[in-house]
């Protein structure tokens, strides 16, 4: 494929001076420029120059601070603090690093806070700086929450008003699979590479020529657009499979439309800072009003819009992820559940009873909802989980034997029948219990802590090093899952069988430390 090459550093001028006609400083421009170029050399193009528009429009709106008085407060020797004033992020961020090192060179070891920042680009670039002076560096930044931690879908759960709007963003997305976007967007990318340089040497162009460095950005821009253009296709495609993907699971249609303005409702509260999940999936009233006429036009009527098990998760989501003390979250959801008696807010209550420790009331609660729904799992679990919190260790364990005797094998009561046989120090019996579940399971990090945690507490120290270094491999910290295999090599005395097990994993565990460093 025919390819155009650019000049890094006729490239870097160019966002110089666009930075500068901004308000920049010369030096901030520069840091600026050359934290953007950075990006595109290493590959990260999402980090380049596509964003110079963002920051752009950012200090044309003030969001930026051009002329920021940054202050740097000496808290130790290792320990600083800096208040940006609004800096564009990549100043702020070189200040901090230069800082960190100047630290950790002194007393060796480098602490810095930023308050009063922005976007900063790719966070490797101010890492290598520290790198290449022979330092270990970790940089953290905060970020809207669009994400949920692992293992939950707090934002999607949260939003989602009933079971058939959550059900029709998994079909939306199911969709993207289904039709190959991710595969088909490579593709198109290798096909417009020639195009995307061309538009890049004619921005380059014509700001030379006009001697008006703004006119670079219209390259960035337009590439901008036409990326925004072809994953708008893709989410109207999206939209009418995921739609179809909801009528054959038997949910309500008009699931798509409500949960579309949800997700307005959202964009329109972030302001100038949205999530990122709506940057990528955008919210038109054309496209509500899409949903809406689809789920009128069709010939099907009625469809599931919530069953109780939703309920049930939804409150235990809201209780575990609201940000009061655990005294304040009791009284918010005792007065909410007193003002809207939903069975979702009568499950928040009795989490946030559980959560601060106030048992009693919260089994008296729980007792109440099952005379409604006495063969839900989902209570009956949380009943044995409650137990278990106010150590009433053989009436959990009688509550949770009867769930698998209804549902043989079933994963959370069987986590929880592990946690109480090891509080009645029963800790074999835990363990086969998580063994017999790893079998299915043996990909999921969870359950090898889980097991090294009851091998620690039963003095197995052997099994403990070999499932924490299990741990360690599936969230690929493999010098750590090393050191535990070898801590479990040096224990395991003349057990020929043991022995050679572990070696087989320290031998895995270097090779992917080998390929990780290019050895």
């Amino acid at each position: 494929m025919e390819k155009v090459k650019l000049k890094a550093t006729i490239l870097k001028k160019e966002v110089i001076q666009v930075f500068k006609k901004f308000g920049l400083s010369q030096d901030h421009a520069k840091i600026s420029a050359n934290a953007l170029i950075n990006a595109e050399l290493v590959g990260a193009y999402g980090h380049g120059l596509s964003r110079l528009k963002m920051y752009c429009d950012r200090l044309s709106k003030k969001v930026i601070n051009p002329k920021p008085k940054i202050k740097i407060k000496k808290l130790s020797q290792s320990i600083s603090h800096i208040d940006a004033d609004d800096s564009i992020g990549f100043v702020a961020a070189d200040i901090a690093i230069k800082q960190a090192i100047q630290n950790a060179k002194k007393t060796g070891i480098g602490l810095v806070a930023v308050k009063n920042s922005g976007h900063y680009g790719l966070s490797g670039y101010y890492a290598e700086q520290a790198v290449k002076k022979n330092l270990v560096t970790m940089i953290y930044t905060n970020a809207p929450p669009a994400v949920a931690p692992h293992g939950a879908l707090k934002s999607l759960f949260l939003n989602a008003g009933n079971e058939a709007q959550l059900a029709s963003v998994l079909g939306h997305e199911l969709a993207h699979l289904s039709q190959r976007h991710f595969a088909r967007n490579i593709l198109r990318g290798r096909d417009t590479n020639l195009a995307s340089s061309l538009v890049m040497v004619s921005a380059i162009a014509l700001a030379i020529i006009s001697n008006n460095p703004t006119a670079f950005i219209t390259g960035p821009a337009a590439l901008q657009q036409q990326q925004l253009r072809y994953s708008r296709i893709f989410e109207r495609e999206a939209d009418r499979y995921g739609f179809n993907n909801l009528i054959a699971a038997g949910y309500d249609p008009a699931g798509m439309g409500q949960m579309f303005e949800n997700m307005a409702k959202v964009r329109k509260l972030a302001g100038d800072n949205p999530p990122e999940f709506l940057l990528t999936h955008p919210i038109t009233s054309s496209r509500v009003s899409d949903a809406f006429n689809a789920a009128d036009q069709i010939e099907f009527t009625g469809g599931k819009k919530n069953t109780i098990n939703f309920e049930f998760v939804k409150g235990r989501l809201k209780a575990r992820y609201n940000s009061l003390s655990p005294q304040a979250a009791v009284k918010y959801f005792e007065k909410l559940y007193k003002d809207y008696p939903t069975n979702e807010n009568k499950y928040a209550y009795i989490s946030a009873l559980q959560s601060n420790g106030q048992t009693d009331q919260a089994l008296r609660e729980m007792d109440e909802i099952l005379i409604k729904f006495p063969k839900n799992l989902i209570l009956n679990i949380t009943k044995s989980e409650i137990l278990l919190s106010g150590q009433r260790l053989s009436d959990a364990l009688k509550n949770i034997d009867q769930v698998l005797n209804i549902s043989p094998g079933n994963y959370p009561a069987s986590i929880i029948k592990s946690k109480i046989l090891s509080s009645k120090k029963e800790f074999i019996k835990s363990e086969e219990i998580l063994r017999d579940l790893l079998i299915s399971k043996n990909r999921d990090p969870g359950l090898w802590m889980q097991l090294s945690e009851v091998q620690r507490a039963g003095k197995n120290i052997v099994g403990f090093h070999l499932s924490r270094g299990e741990y360690y491999t599936l969230i690929g910290d493999f010098d750590n899952a090393l050191n535990q295999f070898q801590f479990a090599l040096s224990l395991s005395g003349n057990s020929f069988q043991t022995s050679e097990t572990i070696m087989t994993k320290i031998k895995f565990a270097k090779e992917r430390l080998g390929k990780r460093r290019g050895l």
